[in-house]
């Protein structure tokens, strides 16, 4: 059954077309992907057609100087086929939105279908289990008459076909057996929510424990082989190509297989009485009823609010602002907060029939409000269970991910099982949630099988430190010896106090290093208190366990930038690298969500100034009435500042106070673009900057439509992903799944942007122009804007016919091209009072690979040109710091920084990082210099040279130097260089793949 959809291509329905299937649905999902390709690709040709139209709507307004009746309809025309054209696109993406949700709707009911056949088949299996000997072997009448029900049930379902519960059974036989059905689930994006169902456990599980660093070989156990999880993956070829993991996740001995014949589940239920035994799973089916109302809630009120499904996880980086320069960014916006520390979590008690040891797996969660969705503390895949022993009680924690914030309430959520001789033996152990209120320092769950105990540690004034790597630095560790890594903020203890953190423990077996010397710790999250020291205890141990060498290592905290430092530890040398970063309040504080209407430009530059300016009332357009359409032009940051003192916006860059910032009491004589121009000439300047600004508007309408309903927020919103999403990944260890450096195999490629630039200017415009607003660029990886330059009103730039380029401030992560990028542009020309303000250009342009460089945007008044550059594997670099060292000064009076990528596809133009060659260079009480931008994106296969120069005060160089580094996957690089004889520079770069989706980091796949 087919129906009409709004823009006359036929759509499936979903009741009608949908199937209780399995195997028919998968082929309803490839058609549906092809329908859905086919339409993306007619989108992509209706906007190839927008940018002729467009470009010959220009050539003809050109041939407008002496305009006559028939060319200003032929112009007239040429708006009506634009209007329709966007019309057409929106009804285009309203579709393919349709289609995805269909997509998704069927993807869940093929899951549903498969949990709904083994649940069959362990019933069926336990019932011919319950034979009866008294029965002659046969089975129980009870037992007989339940089958021959279910059989029915499921002959009458089918319409008569008594053999669908058979038939159903062949298809998903091996999914049963734990053989086909990764392949299954893994096309099952569990869009719908399941409580606490383990396939959602086992999302949250992936995303942490999916790239469990392989140190030893695979286990070949029966048992293991039945609970391998996760596609066959060629270790030779990944590890050929890059050594990263995302969690840095040991395999340490208390991870064991279990064997055949372990019986631990079996003891849970000897003795017991029939009444004790459904008295047992009353109690654990309440739990489990609970918690899928919990979810319920959490889906109609956070769900709704743009945060996601109930499963997502937190994707905040623990380094969002570790890219800020020390005492460049005020202090109110970038401080100390509130947070969590979760010391350990342990089964404090065990009952109920369980014996120890105990073998564990599942997930344990926490949220705050930062942006609701799960932060990580343990995650435990089946075949990679924990043995938690009665002297040994405590879960190996890998979380967090980032700080926990708790200003306000923050809730807990637990779901563990225990392991038995086959997944269907598998029982709950706990599942449960609760909400903390900064009380107690710790928190109990309990049920009639365990006590799992929770400490915690409030601090009030924290910050955030990632462990980015403890490392063999010179020497090896001993063979055979294992050790202890841990940190606490007790200054000087060394003792094993409650307060300490457990990164790392390997008594009894040998500590896991990777061929880079860098130790596999299980965890790298610490909340630090401002105004105490982060002491690491490190230990070497022998076989037996016995302690042979200790050593405390202590750091100050810092709000951003990192820290290093060196020891020695029984006769090698170990390294410590931690980066800071100060606590992100709300999500908002970097997306910029609590922006409407007008301040929406003013409220992406505050996101990314270093302050946020108080700006007078709105904005209004002279141009005519047919211009007044300024909704997403006009600026207004009122709103903005009086929310600044509960909002913390952050500088989410490093921006220079540039010299071609003009003064707030000037402005430019905006009458000189009407000088000698007739009426009509002036009607159609208005009517063609009316037409962009509608066709703008259209646009963020369009982008309303098809991302904001799929959760990507408003189209005002930043992105949220860190150009240090990965930069915590361990070098040396392996990776065993995507969206860490590799996706599907490669290395994703990236867009460069290189400069912008007024090429043009005309329409009775001169030179210098005061410009202010906003170019940004939007990728695949989560729709959000990504700010190239943001300006408001009061700091506007000067541009002159000698140097008629922004000064860009971004992108503030790599742009990744693996499909097209949309490239925004929105500036004004400032005026000597605010109404006096007048659009210079709005447009919107689409970039495909491989396309022209450079890119143009035209209309009546400029020409602005992009100059760009597509890379086709790429990371990304964070310029950390280029500091003078000691207490040297920056030589000269003026200088510039710059870098180039040199590699196989990439051209020798420059990256501005910053220029100050004709005034005082800009430099902190640290001697950092203060760039204006420092993500670039680099090809694996060259290396990312630097340009420093350092100039007189009449302009001459005075000394320069080139310095190139190596590109990685992870972790930083530091290199030294001297610019003269005396003067030495130290150059800091932090190093990350890119996200090929913002599904990567918050569990787009998941296993069962």
């Amino acid at each position: 059954m087919e129906a009409e959809g709004d823009s006359g291509k036929s759509q499936v329905l979903p009741d009608s077309r949908g199937t209780k299937n399995p195997r028919r649905d998968q082929a309803l999902l490839k058609e549906l992907r092809k329908e859905e390709k086919e339409l993306k690709d007619e989108e992509r040709q209706l906007m190839q057609e927008r940018e002729q139209m467009e470009s010959t709507e220009e050539h003809q307004r050109l041939d407008l100087s002496s305009p006559d009746c028939s060319s200003i309809k032929q112009s007239r025309d040429l708006l009506d086929r634009i209007e329709r054209n966007a019309q057409w696109q929106l009804a285009v993406t309203d579709e393919i939105r349709r289609l995805s949700e269909q997509m998704r709707a069927v993807k869940a009911r093929s899951l549903t279908d498969i949990q709904g056949v083994e649940h069959k088949t362990e019933e069926t299996a336990a019932a011919l289990d319950e034979r009866d000997p008294a029965n002659g072997g046969d089975l129980k009448p009870e037992t007989a008459a339940a089958l021959n029900g279910h059989e029915a049930d499921g002959g009458a379902a089918n319409g008569g076909e008594h053999k669908m519960e058979t038939d159903a059974l062949d298809d998903h036989g091996d999914a049963a057996n734990g053989r086909d059905r990764e392949q299954m689930v893994e096309t099952a994006a569990l869009d719908v929510d399941g409580g606490g169902d383990q396939e959602h456990m086992d999302c949250d599980i992936s995303s942490m424990e999916d790239q469990v660093p392989r140190i030893d070989s695979k286990s070949t156990s029966g048992a293991e082989a039945e609970a391998a999880t996760g596609p066959d993956i060629n270790l030779s070829t990944i590890e050929s190509n890059l050594s990263a993991s995302d969690k840095s996740i040991p395999k340490p001995a208390h991870h064991v297989p279990i064997n055949r014949g372990d019986d631990v589940v079996e003891k849970m239920d000897r003795g017991k009485s029939a009444q004790q035994l459904a008295s047992e799973a009353e109690k654990m089916a309440a739990e489990q009823k609970e918690f899928a109302q919990y979810a319920d809630a959490w889906d109609a009120k956070w769900g709704s609010a743009g945060f996601g499904l109930f499963h997502y996880m937190t994707t905040v980086s623990s380094m969002q602002y570790t890219h800020l320069i020390p005492e460049s960014a005020p202090r109110h916006n970038c401080r100390a907060a509130p947070s969590l520390q979760v010391v350990s979590i342990r089964l404090a008690e065990i009952q109920g029939g369980l014996e120890w040891p105990l073998p564990v797996y599942g997930m344990i969660a926490v949220r705050d409000h930062v942006d609701h969705n799960r932060n990580l503390l343990f995650a435990c895949y089946r075949s990679r269970c924990q043995i938690l022993k009665e002297k040994e009680p405590f879960l190996a924690l890998t979380g967090p991910s980032r700080a926990i914030v708790c200003k306000e309430s923050v809730d807990f959520e637990i779901q563990l099982k225990v392991r038995g001789t086959t997944e269907s033996e598998d029982r709950a152990l706990i599942t449960g949630v609760c909400t903390y209120n900064r009380g107690d320092d710790t928190v109990c769950f309990t049920n009639c099988f365990c006590t799992a105990e929770f400490r915690l540690e409030v601090l009030q004034e924290t910050v955030q430190a990632t462990v980015l790597g403890v490392r063999v630095k010179d020497g090896s560790w001993p063979s055979g010896c294992g050790g202890r890594v841990t940190c606490s903020l007790i200054d000087g203890e060394i003792d094993d106090t409650p307060g300490q953190l457990e990164l790392l423990v390997s008594r009894g077996s040998a500590m896991p290093v990777t061929s880079e010397g860098y130790l596999l710790l299980s965890r790298n999250v610490v909340s630090v208190d401002v105004n105490r020291n982060l002491n690491f205890l490190l230990e070497a141990c022998l076989p037996s366990g016995d302690i042979i060498a200790q050593k405390v290592l202590s750091f100050e905290p810092k709000l951003c930038n990192i820290s290093q430092g060196s020891c020695e530890l029984n006769g090698i040398e170990l390294e410590i690298t931690v980066a800071w970063s100060c606590l992100v309040s709300e999500k908002r504080d970097i997306s910029v969500q609590g922006c409407v209407g007008d301040e929406e430009q003013d409220g992406d530059i505050a996101s990314m100034e270093q302050q946020v300016p108080k700006i007078d009332s709105k904005l209004t357009s002279e141009v005519g009435p047919e211009a007044e359409t300024e909704s997403a032009m006009s600026l207004d940051t009122s709103e903005l500042a009086n929310e600044s003192s509960t909002s913390m916006f952050i500088s989410d860059k490093s921006i220079l106070e540039p010299a071609d910032s003009v003064a707030t009491n000037t402005g430019y004589d905006v009458e000189k673009m009407y000088r000698g121009k007739s009426d009509e000439q002036l009607k159609i300047e208005a009517k063609e900057m009316a037409a962009e600004q509608k066709s703008f508007d259209m646009y963020v309408d369009a982008w309303e439509g098809s991302w904001g309903y799929d959760g990507f927020g408003c189209f005002r919103d930043m992105t949220t992903v860190s150009s240090m999403q990965y930069t915590h990944l361990v070098p040396g260890s392996t990776p065993l799944h995507y969206g860490r450096v590799l996706h599907y195999g490669r290395v994703l490629p990236g867009l460069q942007i290189f400069s912008v630039k007024l090429a043009e200017i005309r329409g009775g415009l001169e030179w210098p122009l005061p410009v202010y607003g906003t170019v940004a660029a939007r990728d695949h990886v989560d729709h959000n804007r990504n700010l190239l330059f943001a300006r408001n009103r009061s700091e506007c730039q000067i541009l002159n016919e000698e140097d008629s380029f922004l000064t860009l401030t971004g992108p503030s992560r790599a742009i990744v091209s693996e499909e097209s990028v949309v490239l925004e542009i929105q500036l004004k020309v400032r005026g000597r009072t605010k109404s006096q303000d007048k659009p210079l250009i709005n447009g919107v342009c689409t970039y495909y690979s491989r396309r022209e460089n450079p890119i143009c945007f035209t209309n009546c008044f400029c020409t602005v040109e992009l100059s760009l550059e597509e890379l086709r594997r790429t990371v990304q670099a964070t310029i950390l710091g280029v500091r003078v060292k000691e207490e040297g000064s920056w030589p000269g009076f003026g200088g510039r920084v710059a870098c180039s990528v040199i590699g196989p596809d990439a051209s020798p133009q420059e990256v501005e990082l910053l220029d100050s060659r004709h005034r005082a260079m800009p430099m902190t009480s640290q001697r950092y210099l203060v760039l204006s931008r420092n993500v670039v994106s680099v090809d694996f296969c060259g290396s990312l040279n630097f340009v420093l120069e350092a100039y007189s005060d009449s302009g001459d160089i005075i000394a320069q130097k080139n310095e190139s580094l190596k590109p990685k996957f992870c972790n930083i690089s530091q290199q030294t260089c001297k610019l003269t004889g005396d003067i030495e520079l130290e150059i800091t770069v932090a190093w990350s793949s890119l996200i090929s989706e913002k599904w990567d980091i918050s569990a787009r796949r998941c296993y069962g």
